[in-house]
C-alpha cells in the first residue's frame, strides 16, 4: 500500500529561523553582488502561494521584504531562507524580473511551492537543460561527465554559490547513477565553499530535499541532520527547524512519531491556521497511519483538509487529504467511503489539472479498493495507469516500485505466481538501488521470498527470505513483521523435508504471534502449521493436540467477529484446510464418525461467519445498536493491528496497555450480539445455528436417500457415504480417493469444456463420455454399494467439485449418466439438510400455485455497471407461458414491464412455486452483491428502492419466501463465490435462507429452446406433487428422449436442485 508521502507532496518548504539571522545574512553576502544574479524560477507549481501570487516560470527573483526588512536574492539558497525563514510569519514581497520588466508581488503567507536555479549564461543554460533532458532516460554517466564539465563555466558574478548549485546537481546525478560516495563526496566539497553556518544549513536543507526527490532516503536522512545540527549550533528556533524536522521524518515515516509533533508544536506557535500547519497535520497523519493508529490519523487528516480548504482551495494539498483519508476508510474496512474519497481525489486533481503524481497516486488509490473487494481486473486497469503516471514523473522511484508491488500482490491473489515474481522482482531492484537495507526492501524481499515458495524455487526463496529476515530483525525485533518471515521460512523447510528446521521456525513465529496478538488467526496459522509438520513426521498425536488447538482459535475469532473483510476472505481457505487436515487424521485412525462431526463443524459456522459479516443492518436491529456493533469491530480490528506492529522486547508496557483495552472492547461486543440476538431471530439463527452430528441423521435422512460427502485434501480426497437402513440403523463408510484439489480442478475444467462443445449442436464428443465414466468412476464408483439401492443421493460437494455437474456422469456398467439413474440434491452441510427437513409442513398439500416473471425491461442507473448481454428475454417470455399454462388459473404471471421488482417482493406466503425466467449477475469476490435484474418500478412510484436490480442481501434481509421451489432460470445462477465448507454462496443460497424449501439453480447458460422444454417437463411432475429432485430427473430424462443435439448434457446437465430433498 503506498501512503500519500512523496517529497513534493510532503515537503512543506517552510523551514524557518528568526528574521534578523536571515536579514543579516542576506544583507552581508549579497552586498556586493552584481545585476547577473538573482534566483530563475524554474518550476512554480498551481495552487499554492508563489503561483497566486503571479510569480512563472523564467521570471528571475532578485529581492524580498516583509515589514521593515528586506534584502537582496542572489541565488536559490537566498530564495529558500526567505521562504522558510520569513514567510510563516506574514506576507512577503518578491521583487522579480520578467523580460525587461522590473516586478513587485505579495506572496502570501503559505507554502510557496517554486523550484528555482542560478542565473546563467546562455550557453551553460543550454548544456544544463540537454543534461537534465537525459538524466530521465537513465543516461546518469552522460549526465554526470556534462554537469562536470559545465561547473567549469560559470561566471565570477555568485560563483560561489552557483559552483555549490551545480555541485549538488551533480552529487544528486552521481546517486542516482549508484555512486553514493563520490556523490557525498561532491557534497562536502560543496559545502566546504560557502561562506557561513547559515548558508551551509540550508545547502544541506537544499540536498536533503533534492535526495528526496530522487527516492535516496538514506542519504536525504544524513543531510537533514547534518542541517539540523548546524541549526542548533546557530541556536536557530522557528520554522526552519520545523521544515527540517518534518523532511527528516519522510525518510522514516514508521519511527517519525516525535520529530512530527515537536515540527507541528512550533508552527502552531507561529500561527493557529497556516498551510504550514496543515502541511505538519499531513505528515502528522502519515506518521499515525504507519503506527496504525488511523483514527489518529483521519483527525489530523480532517483537521488539515478543513484548513486546507479554507486557506487555498485549489491547492494540490487537498487531494492529498482526500486520498489519505481514503487510505484510512480503507483500513477500517469500509470500502464505499474509501472509494467515494478516492474518486473525490481524483476528479479533484483532474480539475485542478494536476501532474502526473498526484493522478498516479488516485489512480493507485481506486485500484487499492479494486483489488480488495475482488475486482482484479479493474486493480490492474488503475495501478497501471497509475504506473504510467509514476514513471512519466520519476522513472525508477519509489511510486514505481509501489505500484509494481502492488501489481505483483494482485497476481498472487489470482495465484499467477510467475507474474507475480516479475512484479516484485522489479519492485525489489528499484528498491535496492534506492535504500538498501531500508524497510521498503525488506518488504520486496518478503514478497519475492513468498512467491518463489508458491513457485516451488525453494532454495531461492530461502535466500531471499533469510535475507529479509534480517534486515526486520534489526528494525522491529520480535514483532509480527518478524513473525511472518519466520512463518514463510517454515513453510519453505517443511516443503524441503527440512521438518527439525520447519519446527523451530514456526515456533519461533508462533511465540511472537502469541505475545503480540494472541487468539488472532496468525497464531491459528501457526498452529496448523506445527501440527502439519508433526503429521508428516507421522506423530499423529501430536499433531492431533496441535491441530485441536488451532481450531478453537478458529472458532473464537469467529465468535468475535472482528476481522477485516480483507481477512475474512482470505479467513475461510487455509482453516477450513485445517479441519480437513484433522478430519483425514482422523479417518487414517479409523475414527471416522468424529472426523464426519468435525467437517459438519466446520461447514456449519463458515456460513455463520460469511453473514454474519455483513455491513446491512440485520433485520429488527435498530441502525444505532447496528452501528456501535460494528464500530466495536472496528475498534477491535485497529488494536490487533498496532499490537502486531509492537515489538515485545522493546514496548511491553505498550503491548499490556493493548492488550487491556483489546479485552475491554471485546466483553462489549459480546453483549453487544446478545442485544442484537433478542431483537433479530435471522441474526440469532447465524449466531447460535447448531451443527448436526452423525448420531442425528437417523431422524435427518429419509427412507432411500443416501448422503455422500466429500473432502477433497492437497494429495487425496475422502468420500464419506451415509445410509440409513429400513430398521433405522445409521451406516457411515468412508473411502479414500486417489486424487488431490489440483488434480480434481484439472479434471472438472477439461470435462466442462469438453461439455461446452455442445453449445454448437451435434452428438456427444466421444472424449467427453470417456471423461464421463473417468469421473464416475473416481468419485461415485467407492460409493457404489450404498448409492445403488438409494432413489435420491444428496451431495454435499467440496473445493473443485462444487463446479462439477454430477448429473453428466456416466456409470460404465449401465451406460447411464448419473442425472438419470439417481435423483440428486445438492447441498453444502447435513446441518442445512436437517434444517430444511424442519420446515416440512404435515398438513394436507393445497392445490399448487405459481408466480412467474420473464422477459423484463431492463434499464440500469448510472451507478451500476451494465453487464454484456442483458438485451431482451423472448426465450423466457415463451418459457413463462408454457408454464403458465400448466397451472391455468393458479398461475400469475409478470412479463416485460410488469416484471420489476416490487413484484418480486409482494410474492405473498403460500405461493408453491416461484420461477423467475431473468438475466443475472452472480458475483463471485461479493457473493451478497449477486443480482437479479428486473424492470424498473414506474416513474412516481411510491418505492424509490424498485430500481430493478434485487441483490442477494436484499433478499436474504428484507423478503420472505415462504415457496416449495424458486427456480432461477437464468445463466449462471448457480454462481457465487465458494465459502470453503459451505459451498457457493450467491442467489441460490440467499433464496433458501429466505424461506424457501429448494432452489433450482443452472451452472451455465443454456439455449432458450432447451430451456423451455426441459423447464415444462419439470412444472408438469412438480404440480404432480412429485418432489424437485425427482421432477428435475425426469425433465433431463425427457431431453435424453429426445435425442440428437437436445440429448447433449450442455442442453440439460446445468440445472440442479439445492435444497429439500423431497
Amino acid at each position: 500500500m503506498m501512503m500519500r508521502c512523496d517529497s513534493t507532496l510532503l515537503r512543506a518548504g517552510v523551514l524557518g529561523c528568526s528574521s534578523v539571522i536571515v536579514v543579516a545574512l542576506l544583507l552581508a553576502c549579497g552586498a556586493s553582488r552584481g545585476p547577473e544574479t538573482g534566483a530563475v524560477v524554474v518550476c512554480c507549481k498551481s495552487g499554492y502561494a508563489a503561483a497566486g501570487a503571479g510569480i512563472e516560470a523564467g521570471d528571475t527573483v532578485v529581492g524580498w521584504r516583509r515589514g521593515d526588512l528586506d534584502g537582496p536574492i542572489d541565488s536559490p539558497f537566498d530564495l529558500a531562507l526567505v521562504e522558510q525563514g520569513e514567510a510563516p510569519f506574514g506576507p512577503v514581497e518578491l521583487t522579480f524580473r520578467r523580460g525587461r520588466n522590473e516586478i513587485q508581488t505579495v506572496v502570501q503567507t503559505g507554502v510557496w511551492r517554486v523550484e528555482t536555479r542560478p542565473v546563467l549564461p546562455p550557453r551553460v543554460l543550454s548544456s544544463l537543460q540537454q543534461a537534465e533532458d537525459r538524466l530521465p532516460e537513465g543516461e546518469a554517466e552522460a549526465v554526470i561527465e556534462d554537469l562536470d564539465a559545465i561547473s567549469g563555466q560559470l561566471p565570477e558574478a555568485g560563483k560561489i554559490e552557483a559552483s555549490a548549485w551545480f555541485d549538488l546537481q551533480l552529487a544528486v546525478a552521481l546517486f542516482r547513477g549508484d555512486r553514493p560516495q563520490e556523490g557525498q563526496d561532491r557534497l562536502k566539497r560543496a559545502v566546504q565553499a560557502l561562506p557561513d553556518g547559515l548558508m551551509r544549513a540550508v545547502f544541506w536543507e537544499y540536498a536533503g530535499d533534492r535526495l528526496l526527490d530522487a527516492g535516496r532516503l538514506p542519504p536525504a536522512a544524513e543531510a537533514f541532520l547534518r542541517a539540523l545540527d548546524l541549526h542548533r549550533d546557530l541556536k536557530t528556533e522557528g520554522p526552519m527547524v520545523a521544515h527540517l524536522l518534518l523532511q527528516k521524518s519522510r525518510t522514516d515515516l514508521r519511527r517519525c512519531g516525535p520529530d512530527v509533533q515537536t515540527a507541528l508544536a512550533i508552527y502552531r506557535d507561529a500561527g493557529a491556521e497556516s498551510m504550514e500547519v496543515a502541511e505538519a497535520l499531513k505528515v502528522t497523519g502519515v506518521a499515525a497511519y504507519f503506527q496504525s493508529e488511523w483514527d489518529v490519523a483521519e483527525d489530523s487528516y480532517r483537521q488539515g483538509l478543513a484548513m486546507a480548504r479554507k486557506l487555498a482551495p485549489d491547492s494540490p494539498m487537498i487531494c492529498d487529504f482526500l486520498g489519505n483519508l481514503g487510505l484510512v476508510a480503507f483500513k477500517k474496512g469500509d470500502y464505499d467511503t474509501a472509494r467515494r474519497l478516492f474518486r473525490e481525489d481524483f476528479a479533484e486533481a483532474e480539475r485542478l489539472g494536476s501532474p502526473p503524481l498526484q493522478m498516479g497516486y488516485a489512480a493507485n488509490y481506486l485500484g487499492l479498493v479494486a483489488k480488495n473487494t475482488g475486482q482484479f481486473e479493474e486493480a490492474r486497469v488503475s495501478y497501471r495507469r497509475a504506473l504510467e503516471a509514476f514513471r512519466a514523473f520519476r522513472p525508477g522511484g519509489v511510486e514505481e516500485a509501489g505500484i509494481l508491488t502492488n501489481l505483483g500482490n494482485v497476481a498472487l491473489r489470482e495465484e499467477d505466481s510467475r507474474s507475480a515474481r516479475v512484479f516484485h522482482q522489479q519492485a525489489l531492484e528499484i528498491r535496492a538501488r534506492l535504500d538498501p537495507g531500508g524497510t521498503d526492501f525488506a518488504a520486496s524481499l518478503s514478497n519475492l521470498g513468498t512467491t518463489l515458495r508458491r513457485l516451488g524455487l525453494y532454495d531461492e526463496a530461502r535466500l531471499s527470505l533469510e535475507e529479509a529476515l534480517a534486515l526486520k530483525q534489526n528494525v522491529a525485533p520480535q514483532s509480527g513483521w518478524v513473525a511472518n518471515t519466520l512463518f514463510e521460512l517454515g513453510e519453505v523447510a517443511r516443503a524441503q523435508g527440512r521438518f527439525e528446521d520447519a519446527d523451530d521456525l514456526h515456533r519461533e513465529a508462533l511465540e511472537i504471534r502469541l505475545r503480540v496478538s494472541p487468539g488472532h488467526p496468525e497464531v491459528a496459522e501457526s498452529l496448523f502449521l506445527l501440527g502439519m509438520v508433526r503429521f508428516d513426521t507421522g506423530r499423529l498425536v501430536e499433531a492431533e493436540k496441535f491441530l485441536r488447538r488451532a481450531i478453537g482459535i478458529v472458532e473464537d475469532c469467529r465468535s468475535r467477529v472482528s476481522l477485516s473483510d480483507d481477512e475474512r476472505a482470505q479467513f475461510g481457505g487455509p482453516f477450513f484446510s485445517l479441519y480437513r487436515a484433522l478430519a483425514e487424521l482422523l479417518v487414517d485412525q479409523g475414527r471416522e464418525v468424529e472426523a464426519f462431526d468435525l467437517m459438519e463443524r466446520a461447514r456449519t459456522g463458515a456460513l455463520c461467519a460469511m453473514l454474519m459479516d455483513q455491513d446491512r443492518v440485520a433485520p429488527g436491529v435498530s441502525p444505532d445498536l447496528w452501528f456501535e456493533k460494528t464500530r466495536i469491530e472496528g475498534r477491535i480490528r485497529r488494536v490487533e493491528a498496532q499490537r502486531a506492529r509492537v515489538s515485545v522486547r522493546e514496548q511491553a508496557d505498550r503491548l499490556e496497555q493493548l492488550n487491556e483495552t483489546l479485552g475491554t472492547l471485546l466483553e462489549r461486543h459480546a453483549v453487544l450480539i446478545e442485544e442484537i440476538a433478542v431483537v433479530s431471530p435471522r441474526f440469532k439463527r447465524l449466531s447460535r445455528a447448531p451443527s448436526t452430528r452423525f448420531s442425528d441423521l437417523s431422524t435427518v435422512l429419509d427412507t432411500g436417500t443416501v448422503m455422500v460427502s466429500y473432502i477433497v485434501r492437497e494429495h487425496r480426497s475422502l468420500l464419506m457415504t451415509v445410509r440409513v437402513d429400513d430398521a433405522g440403523q445409521t451406516s457411515l463408510k468412508t473411502s479414500v480417493l486417489p486424487v488431490g484439489s489440483d488434480q480434481l480442478s484439472l479434471k472438472v475444467e477439461i470435462f466442462r469444456a469438453l461439455i461446452s462443445r455442445g453449445k454448437s449442436g451435434g452428438a456427444m464428443d466421444p472424449a467427453l463420455k470417456i471423461q464421463a465414466e473417468r469421473l464416475f468412476q473416481v468419485l461415485i464408483e467407492p460409493g457404489r454399494e450404498s448409492i445403488e439401492s438409494a432413489d435420491r443421493v444428496i451431495i454435499l460437494p467440496d473445493g473443485p467439485l462444487l463446479n462439477l455437474p454430477f448429473a453428466a456422469l456416466i456409470d460404465p456398467q449401465n451406460d447411464l449418466f448419473l442425472g438419470q439413474w439417481k435423483a440428486l440434491v445438492f447441498n453444502p452441510s447435513a446441518g442445512v439438510v436437517a434444517g430444511l427437513k424442519g420446515l416440512r409442513t404435515t398438513l394436507p398439500r393445497p392445490r399448487p400455485t405459481l408466480v412467474a416473471f420473464g422477459d423484463p425491461l431492463v434499464s440500469l442507473g448510472d451507478g451500476f455497471e451494465k453487464p454484456n448481454s442483458l438485451g431482451p428475454l423472448p426465450g423466457s417470455r415463451l418459457e413463462v407461458e408454457n408454464i403458465a399454462r400448466i397451472f391455468g388459473d393458479d398461475a400469475t404471471v409478470f412479463l416485460g414491464r410488469d416484471a420489476t421488482e416490487s413484484a418480486v417482493r409482494s410474492v405473498t406466503p403460500g405461493v408453491t412455486f416461484v420461477h423467475l425466467a431473468v438475466h443475472a449477475l452472480a458475483d463471485r469476490k461479493a457473493p451478497l452483491e449477486s443480482v437479479l435484474f428486473l424492470s424498473p418500478g414506474k416513474e412516481g412510484a411510491e418505492d424509490p428502492g424498485d430500481d430493478g436490480t434485487l441483490k442477494a442481501f436484499e433478499i436474504m434481509n428484507e423478503m420472505t419466501v415462504d415457496a416449495e421451489v424458486v427456480t432461477l432460470s437464468a445463466c449462471g445462477t448457480a454462481g457465487g463465490r465458494e465459502v470453503p465448507g459451505e459451498g457457493i454462496v450467491g442467489l441460490a443460497r440467499a433464496f433458501q435462507f429466505a424461506g424457501a424449501r429448494s432452489v433450482v439453480v443452472s451452472q451455465w447458460p443454456v439455449s432458450d429452446q432447451s430451456t423451455v422444454s426441459l423447464m415444462s417437463g419439470f412444472y408438469d411432475r412438480l404440480k404432480q406433487g412429485i418432489g424437485p429432485a425427482e421432477a428435475l430427473r425426469g425433465a433431463q430424462d425427457d431431453q435424453l428422449a429426445l435425442g440428437g443435439a437436445s440429448a447433449h448434457p450442455f442442453h440439460w446437465a446445468a440445472f440442479q436442485v439445492m435444497g429439500d430433498s423431497r
